[in-house]
């Protein structure tokens, strides 16, 4: 599935991107828009009471959207072939991942895999302040070792420091408290910040469903694969349009990994209470589209 690394010098300089502040570190502007400010306004009742939205929406802040393209990465690379060759990712769904790499927070990814035979590539990352896109929608990201990788754009939630993970790496070591545990973050060299994972957790989970939102309306993704009527399939992928990595292994399109349940379970929390917050999300005009997720070929000349 993975290939050899190319000398792709001369096929890099007959792309364009679709917008050119995408070669840089760039923050997409997810301001909220005045309608949907009004959009989320209106979910007040006429007696005051708290409506599900509201109570999801406290304490959020929209996070930043930054672009860093993995340009040295083989999957980076490999995607600008298949590029050149009309062989490109058209994303149909999302697919959830936990890195299980304590403490490796969204912006660190990058200097671990911004490097030539780095086998490994995923579209985004998300942790409790920032997101991260490092790969284009349209590149296929080598994120779940099957065919999932051609048709799902990949999304990894970081772990935060403190989790303790078994000899083999696959399987948090219980007792795990989310209430007692603490993760430090450095905001510049000399003040850092605490938090309990667990608050950790709640603004991190927030910012998924943000993205997936964005997502869904970027790329005209319904979160059910049929919104019109209840499947019955029993098979994730073909029940849904965002599904875990575990739920892809299920639906044979994925390999065998159990995240993010293996995380999530602590603070009991699954697919299915994720895909009910983004439908939630989403109906109450959470998220925008996004720009500049994909490059483009260059139009050859006649």
């Amino acid at each position: 599935m993975i290939k050899n690394r190319a000398m792709l010098s001369s096929i890099m300089l007959s792309f364009i991107f679709s917008c050119t502040n995408f070669v840089n570190a760039k923050e997409i502007n997810t301001s909220v828009s005045n309608s949907q400010e009004k959009n989320d306004n209106s979910t007040k009742t006429s007696f005051g009471k708290v409506t599900p939205i509201q109570k999801f929406l406290e304490g959020f802040t929209i996070p930043s959207i930054i672009q860093k393209p993995l340009t040295e990465n083989e999957c980076f690379q490999e995607g600008l072939k298949n590029l050149n060759e009309d062989n490109e990712c058209k994303p149909q769904g999302v697919m959830i991942h936990s890195t299980a790499s304590p403490g490796i927070m969204s912006e660190e990814w990058f200097k671990h895999w911004n490097k030539p035979k780095v086998e490994v590539g995923v579209h985004f990352f998300v942790d409790d302040k920032f997101i991260y896109n490092y790969l284009p929608c349209n590149f296929r990201s080598w994120h779940c070792g099957n065919t999932g990788n051609n048709t799902h754009i990949s999304v990894e939630m970081c772990e935060p420091v403190g989790i303790l993970y078994d000899e083999k790496h696959n399987a948090i070591l219980e007792p795990y408290n989310p209430e007692t545990q603490e993760t430090k973050h450095k905001q510049d060299e000399k003040n850092t910040t605490k938090c309990t994972h667990k608050e950790y957790f709640e603004k991190a989970w927030k910012n998924l469903v943000y993205l997936c939102c964005c997502l869904c309306k970027t790329f005209g993704i319904n979160v059910d694969k049929n919104a019109d009527k209840q499947s019955s399939e029993q098979n994730p992928n073909e029940k849904f349009n965002i599904i875990s990595h575990k739920e892809g292994n299920l639906s044979g399109i994925a390999s065998n990994h159990g995240d993010p349940d293996h995380w999530w379970k602590f603070f009991g929390k699954n697919m299915d209470n994720f895909r009910n917050d983004v439908k939630l999300a989403l109906s109450s005009g959470w998220g925008i589209k996004l720009d500049n997720l994909t490059i483009q070929k260059k139009a050859e000349k006649s």
